[in-house]
């Protein structure tokens, strides 16, 4: 029953290949994808899978105080140099609308 369920899904999958091949192979990505998550989940007990990104169980911080300290030197640089530049900027673009408003009135008064 198991092999016939196969063959029918198998000569759906090449009727439907023949007239939108790229549907096919997305279905069987899909369907690859799900074989092996479901294989992985089967193969290792609950207590060793890693429930997700933050899991308690990953180790995110960095014991190296060195490379922790260059890591902020280096964020608190950029941080600086963006917003020497941003001052300038923001100055030029202030007079720039200031100027385009002092048209606006001008234009609108006469």
């Amino acid at each position: 029953m198991k092999s016939m369920c196969y063959l029918v899904l198998g000569l759906a999958l090449l009727m439907t290949y023949q007239s939108n091949p790229s549907f096919v192979l997305i279905i069987l990505a899909v369907i690859g994808g799900l074989y092996l998550y479901f294989k992985r989940r089967k193969r290792f007990p609950k207590a060793m899978r890693r429930s997700g990104f933050l899991s308690p169980n990953m180790v995110t911080q960095n014991e190296n105080p060195i490379s922790n300290m260059l890591l902020m030197t280096v964020m608190t640089k950029d941080m600086l140099s963006s917003t020497e530049g941003s001052d300038s900027e923001s100055k030029e673009r202030n007079q720039s609308i200031d100027n385009v408003k002092n048209e606006i009135i001008k234009l609108l008064g006469d």
